[in-house]
C-alpha cells in the first residue's frame, strides 16, 4: 500500500525529520554514512509503504531522543525552521551561529564543543552545512578580538623576520619601506586589537546583564533615548566595562595600579592617533611647534618599541581576562605571549 503524501503518518516522519536534520547539523553529531541513509529515507517517503515508514520511524524517534537528551535541546518547531531556511540552497560551506542562540537551544551544547563555555557570549559558532569539512575534535568559532589577535601577531611576525635579514645600511629601498610599513601596521594592529577586545566585553555585557540606561548607553555607546552615538575614549572603557561586568563600584585597576594601562595609553598619545588620524599638523605644545604629531615616521630604532606595544596589548588583556574570571569567555584560549626569540608561536594560525 503506498502512503498518501498528505498523511498524518508522513507528516510525524517529516517533523521528526526535521528536528533529527536540525541537531545533527547545529553538532555535528552524525557522520556522513549515517545521514545519508537518513536523508534517501526521506527523499523516497511518499514511495513507501505504511509499515517501511512505522520501521523507519521508530529507528529515528530512538536517534533523536538520544540527540535530544545528550545536547540537551530546548528549541521549538519555529527555531527548527528558521535554521532549515537559513541552510536553503546556501553556497557558502559554513553558516556562523551565535553563541547565545546556540545556548537559549541547547542546554548542553559543551557535548558537541568541549570549549563552548570558554567563549565570549558574542561568539559565533561554524556550523559545517555540507559537511565538507572532516570533523576531527576541532570546532569552528569565530571571535573579533581572537582575529584581530592573529592579525598582530602575524604582522609582528612578518616584521621581526624581515628586521633580523635587512641591514639598514645595505638594504634596498623597497626592503627599508617594507620594514616601516610593516612596523606601522603592526603597531595599528595591536590597538585594533585592544579596542576591539574591549568593544567585545562592552557588548557581551549588554547581551548577558539587565542594565539601567545609564550602564546600556555606556557599553553600547549608544543612546536609545536621543537615538545618537554617545562616544567613549580608549581609557574610559578600560576604567568602566571590567567595573560594570564585575558590578563593582569603583575600577578594577587604571593608570596608577596598572602599569601596563598606563603603558598603552603612553602609547595611544605617542602613536595611535597618529597612526589612525595622520596629519602634517604639529603637536603645538606650548610655544614649541618642532615636535611633529606624525610619528608614522618611524625608523628600524622603532622596532623593539612595536614589540613592547605588543606585549603591553596582551598583558592588559590578559590581565582583564584573569580579573573577569571566565565570566565573559576565556581570552586565554587564543591568546599567547611572544616566545623566547621573540616572536608569536605558530601554533597561534592553528
Amino acid at each position: 500500500m503506498i502512503i498518501d503524501l498528505e498523511s498524518g503518518l508522513r507528516k510525524r516522519f517529516t517533523a521528526l525529520y526535521k528536528k533529527y536534520r536540525v541537531i545533527s547539523l547545529l553538532t555535528g553529531a552524525c557522520d556522513n554514512a549515517e545521514q545519508d541513509v537518513i536523508d534517501r529515507q526521506f527523499d523516497t517517503l511518499s514511495n513507501l509503504s505504511r509499515n517501511e515508514i512505522r520501521r523507519h520511524m521508530e529507528r529515528l524517534t530512538d536517534l533523536v531522543r538520544n540527540l535530544s537528551d545528550h545536547y540537551g535541546w530546548k528549541g521549538t518547531s519555529n527555531d527548527i525552521e528558521m535554521y532549515l531556511n537559513e541552510t536553503k540552497d546556501k553556497k557558502s560551506l559554513i553558516l556562523w551561529a551565535k553563541k547565545t542562540h546556540l545556548q537559549r537551544l541547547f542546554s548542553r551544547y559543551d557535548n558537541a564543543m568541549p570549549i563552548f563555555d570558554r567563549l565570549p557570549p558574542h561568539a559565533r559558532i561554524g556550523v559545517d552545512i555540507h559537511n565538507a569539512f572532516e570533523r576531527k575534535g576541532k570546532a569552528h568559532y569565530f571571535i573579533v578580538e581572537a582575529a584581530l589577535y592573529e592579525d598582530m601577531t602575524a604582522l609582528w611576525n612578518h616584521t621581526s623576520e624581515l628586521y633580523e635579514s635587512c641591514d639598514e645600511q645595505t638594504a634596498s629601498a623597497e626592503e627599508a619601506k617594507l620594514l616601516l610599513s610593516l612596523m606601522r601596521a603592526t603597531a595599528r594592529s595591536a590597538f585594533c586589537l585592544i579596542e576591539g577586545y574591549i568593544n567585545g566585553l562592552g557588548w557581551d555585557i549588554a547581551l548577558s546583564q539587565k542594565l539601567s540606561k545609564k550602564y546600556l548607553t555606556i557599553v553600547t555607546e549608544w543612546d536609545v533615548d536621543r537615538q545618537c552615538a554617545v562616544r567613549k575614549s580608549l581609557r574610559d572603557k578600560l576604567l568602566l566595562y571590567p567595573k560594570i561586568a564585575m558590578g563593582k563600584e569603583h575600577p578594577l585597576f587604571d593608570e596608577n595600579s596598572c602599569i601596563d594601562m598606563k603603558e598603552l595609553l603612553q602609547f595611544e598619545k605617542k602613536l595611535r592617533h597618529s597612526l589612525i588620524h595622520p596629519t602634517p599638523m604639529p603637536q603645538l605644545e606650548g610655544e614649541s611647534s618642532i615636535f611633529l604629531r606624525e610619528s608614522v615616521f618611524l625608523s628600524p630604532s622603532d622596532f623593539s618599541m612595536i614589540g613592547d606595544l605588543c606585549d603591553v596589548v596582551v598583558r592588559l588583556i590578559s590581565k582583564i581576562n584573569e580579573a573577569l574570571d571566565g565570566l565573559y569567555g576565556d581570552a586565554a584560549l587564543w591568546l599567547k605571549v611572544r616566545n623566547p626569540e621573540g616572536c608569536f608561536p605558530t601554533d597561534t594560525f592553528e
